[in-house]
C-alpha cells in the first residue's frame, strides 16, 4: 500500500495513510529466485530476476507470509536493468570528476540493441526525419532506424509495408551540444537516494552555465 501507484486516481500511499486498504493486484514474473547466502538465523540474501513492476519488498513480505514467519526487505541492489549490468555503471563521483564526461556515456541506441536495425536514404530518409510514416520492405516489428551516415534517427515499428515513428532520437539542426545536463524526470515523493542525486544534478547544472532546459 506504501507505493505511489494510482487506485482510482488516488496515491496508494495517501490511502495508506489515510487508513484504507485497497486491492491492489499487479500481475508479475519472477524468472529466477535463488538464496546466495544466510547471514543470521532469520536474514538471508537473495538474488531475483524478474519482470518489470515487480516490488521486491513485495516479494520479501509475500515469502515471509508463506514461511508464516512475515518478512521483510532491509537492502535492495539491482544489479542489472535492460540489458545493462552493476559492472557496466560508472559511480556518479567518476562522472563528475572525468576530464570528458561525454565518453563515458553510451549512445542512445545502444538502449535499443535487442531490435534489429535498418537503413534509410533518399525520401524514406527525409519523412523520417520529419516524424513521417514511410514505406517498408522488412518484417513486421520495432526497427532501429537509421541515416546512410551511420546517424540514429528513430525506433520505428513496421506494419503492412509502412514504418511510423515510434520514438525519434535525430539530432535538431543548430542544437548546442556542448554542455549538456541528463534530465531525469519528475518524482512522486522523493526518498534520500534520489534526494542527494538531485542535489549533484543541480550543483553541476549551475557549473555548467545557463544552457539548461526544462522538457515536458
Amino acid at each position: 500500500m506504501y507505493s505511489a501507484l494510482k487506485r482510482d486516481g488516488k496515491k496508494l500511499y495517501e490511502l495508506a495513510r489515510a487508513g484504507k486498504e485497497v486491492e491492489r493486484p499487479r500481475p508479475v514474473t519472477i524468472h529466477a529466485l535463488e538464496v546466495l547466502d544466510q547471514t543470521g538465523p532469520d536474514r538471508y540474501t537473495l538474488r531475483v530476476r524478474c519482470s518489470k513492476g515487480t516490488y521486491v519488498r513485495t516479494l520479501c513480505h509475500d515469502i515471509g507470509a508463506a514461511l508464516g514467519c512475515g518478512g521483510c526487505m532491509s537492502a535492495l541492489r539491482r544489479t542489472e536493468a535492460a540489458g545493462f549490468s552493476l559492472a557496466e555503471a560508472v559511480p556518479l563521483e567518476s562522472l563528475l570528476d572525468a576530464p570528458d564526461p561525454a565518453a563515458l556515456l553510451r549512445p542512445v541506441d545502444a538502449y535499443f540493441f535487442r531490435y534489429p536495425a535498418v537503413t534509410v536514404e533518399g525520401t524514406a530518409l527525409r519523412k523520417a526525419k520529419n516524424g513521417n510514416p514511410f514505406p517498408c520492405s522488412a518484417a513486421d516489428g520495432d526497427w532501429r532506424v537509421y541515416g546512410p551516415g551511420g546517424e540514429f534517427l528513430l525506433l520505428g515499428r513496421c506494419a503492412g509495408g509502412m514504418r511510423a515513428l515510434s520514438r525519434a532520437f535525430s539530432r535538431c539542426s543548430g542544437m548546442q551540444t556542448e554542455k549538456r545536463v541528463i534530465a531525469l524526470g519528475f518524482f512522486d515523493g522523493v526518498h534520500l537516494g534520489h534526494g542527494a542525486l538531485l542535489r549533484r544534478v543541480g550543483e553541476k547544472a549551475a557549473e555548467l552555465g545557463p544552457f539548461l532546459r526544462r522538457s515536458p
